[in-house]
């Protein structure tokens, strides 16, 4: 590959993703702290330390975003389950959290409404009353902080169909969605903008405390063969569900991992206004969501027994959700061939073994040691910045004022900022064969990929750049092939590369749905 200033031209050929001056300025530059892992935790971790001045870096084994942090419920709310479970400080850092992002995000971060059903029993539905009136007290005001009490013949004309025999009446809330990946990529890109470097595609081996109160990690470049020793003040093992298999770590109690699915519908065949939750016959909530052209349906809480060697949609998590969708709406308009896309995700918890995952609280845990180096694991994606930033206190790194920071250079605008809770994607839910000028912006919006989030294969473009939720419709294979075109030209992709990444892309997508199929 070429670099530097000589021959500029070649880099952009040769290195369209930048990957290569990156990895030149990881190995030579000594860092305040390392980030290992590329998901929301890690993303907000570097954010934060940038924020206050850390030189910083951030390296992720897969794709950015490539785990949980593209697999949730899209979902920035305060929690307002955990009130039974007494967890009120989480749920009031949630609702305040909710709240700022709404305001950082604008268009990127869409208000609902969430419908909370009120239980016939007195006791349950004082509960909720209780617990809905405290948890919009937590929150700054409109339009989230806004609580109304629905009748029963209310909530029938607010959630059409639902069986609201069980029922008397509901409150309505305010929630706000946002595309979660595309949230890891913005925080990410500012965090770039200020002077960071990040890097996926590249594994942490192994890390250990240096006699000068230094931390000395190895790094894998998988793509290219080859190992990297890296330097830092400190280390932050942001890794996840892998986080107690990242070399040197300690302090770290038992992990337990709760899988979760989301069945995807288009909105065009169920027409949901006004999200809605629904009770489980043990004792859960599942939600129906409005997101963009979607609705959203999940999630479960199953136990993993350890980390999962392939995260998929299983069958009984499928048939679990169709029977609470079934019993809550007799007339359900959709059905098994109505799913348009399905997603699951593994959550790494830590609390009381004695509990059922679904009862975990998401607070998130921070340890230290051995040396300068630090884990943390749990919290929730609304929680990210305050996750980051109890971290970085714990670290005795002093907080500055943002206005301190100028950033060096503007991030560009690319996938994952937009006016909609899918921007990016919203192009590949109107594109058809025949419209040139979207097969254009398509490539345009590709090429911005390749240069500002450093893509390597079609899937990382279609399932977290765009973030894609219509992979099973009878369109999504020309969607596919135009999104291959633009990637090859964009790479430098030979038609013999072309063709494999779209092979590539359809067997993920069976193997990761295959219980949609087996429902």
């Amino acid at each position: 590959m070429t670099t530097g200033s000589d021959g500029d031209a070649g880099a952009v050929r040769d290195d369209p993703t930048g990957r290569a001056a990156r990895l030149c300025s990881l190995a030579r530059e000594r860092w305040d702290l390392v980030v290992v892992g590329g998901g929301i935790t890690g993303a907000a971790v570097l954010h934060e330390a940038t924020r206050r001045g850390l030189r910083s870096a951030l390296v992720e084994r897969e794709d950015f975003a490539a785990g949980t942090s593209s697999g949730s419920s899209k979902m920035l709310h305060g929690g307002l389950r955990y009130l039974a479970y007494g967890k009120v400080r989480l749920v009031r850092t949630s609702v305040h959290e909710r709240d700022r992002l709404l305001s950082e995000l604008g268009s990127a971060a869409v208000p609902t409404r969430l419908v909370v059903p009120l239980p016939k029993a007195l006791g349950g539905r004082l509960l909720l009353r209780g617990g809905t009136w405290l948890y919009t007290a937590f929150s700054s005001g409109p339009p989230l902080g806004v609580r109304r009490r629905l009748s029963t013949d209310e909530l029938a004309r607010a959630v059409p169909g639902l069986d609201v025999r069980e029922f008397r009446g509901a409150v309505e809330v305010g929630e706000a969605v946002v595309d979660d990946a595309g949230l890891v990529f913005r925080r990410l890109r500012s965090a770039e903008a200020a002077g960071a470097v990040v890097v996926n595609r590249l594994a942490a081996t192994s890390a250990a405390a240096t006699g000068a109160g230094r931390v000395e990690l190895e790094l894998s470049d998988r793509r290219a063969g080859r190992e990297l020793r890296v330097v830092a003040s400190r280390a932050v093992n942001a890794a996840g569900i892998w986080a107690s298999s990242w070399g040197g770590t300690t302090g770290i109690p038992a992990l337990r991992f709760s899988r979760g699915i989301h069945l995807v519908f288009a909105r065009s065949s169920w027409p949901v206004v006004s999200g809605v939750v629904l009770p489980t016959p043990d004792h859960r909530w599942v939600f129906v969501l409005p997101y963009g052209a979607f609705v959203l349906v999940g999630t479960t809480d199953v136990e993993e027994p350890g980390v999962p060697a392939d995260v998929h949609v299983h069958a009984e998590d499928v048939r679990y959700l169709w029977r609470v969708l079934r019993n809550a709406f007799p007339r359900l308009p959709v059905g098994p061939n109505d799913v348009v896309d399905a997603y699951a995700g593994v959550r790494a918890l830590w609390g009381d073994a004695s509990k059922p995952v679904s009862a975990v609280a998401r607070d998130e845990m921070i340890a230290r040691g051995p040396g300068p180096m630090w884990t943390i694991v749990g919290g929730k994606l609304t929680t990210h910045r305050a996750m980051a930033r109890r971290l970085l206190d714990a670290m005795g790194v002093p907080d500055r004022p943002a206005e301190l920071l100028r950033p060096t250079k503007s991030a560009p605008l690319g996938p994952g900022e937009g006016p909609s809770p899918v921007p990016g994607a919203e192009l590949l839910y109107r594109w058809t064969p025949d419209d040139a000028a979207a097969s254009r912006a398509l490539a345009e919006l590709v090429s911005t990929a390749v240069r500002t989030t450093q893509p390597v294969s079609l899937g990382d473009l279609i399932d977290r750049r765009f973030h894609a939720l219509h992979r099973l419709s009878p369109g999504f294979a020309d969607v596919a092939s135009c999104v291959a075109d633009a990637a090859a030209a964009a790479l430098g992709w030979s038609d013999e590369t072309r063709r494999h990444e779209l092979d590539a892309v359809r067997a993920d997508i069976a193997r990761s749905t295959r219980g949609v199929r087996e429902a």
